[in-house]
C-alpha cells in the first residue's frame, strides 16, 4: 500500500513538473513572438490610435460646425413655416 501511494505522489509530481515545462515553454513562446513582431505590433496600434484620433478630430472639428451652422439655417425656415408661409420657407429659408 505504501509503494502505491509513493507511485501515486511520483505520478503528481511528474504531472505537475510537465505542467510547469508547459508553462514555461509557452510564456518563452509569448515573449519570442512580441519581440520578433514588435515593430508590426506597434504600427498596428499606431495606426489604431491614429484612425481613433482621426475621427474624433473629424467629428469635433469638422461636423459640429457644420451642424451648428445648419441649425441657424433651418432655424429661418422654421419661422416661414409658423407664419404659414410654406412657399417662402422652402424656396428662401437663408434669407429670411
Amino acid at each position: 500500500m505504501a509503494k502505491r501511494k509513493k507511485n501515486t505522489e511520483n505520478k503528481n509530481q511528474t504531472v505537475e513538473d510537465e505542467v510547469m515545462v508547459d508553462i514555461i515553454e509557452e510564456y518563452d513562446f509569448r515573449e519570442n513572438f512580441i519581440e520578433k513582431y514588435q515593430n508590426y505590433l506597434l504600427i498596428g496600434v499606431a495606426a489604431i490610435l491614429w484612425i481613433v484620433g482621426g475621427y474624433i478630430a473629424y467629428k469635433y472639428l469638422m461636423l459640429a460646425p457644420k451642424e451648428q451652422e445648419a441649425i441657424a439655417e433651418m432655424m429661418q425656415a422654421e419661422k416661414q413655416f409658423e407664419k404659414d408661409s410654406f412657399a417662402l420657407a422652402l424656396d428662401n429659408p437663408g434669407e429670411g
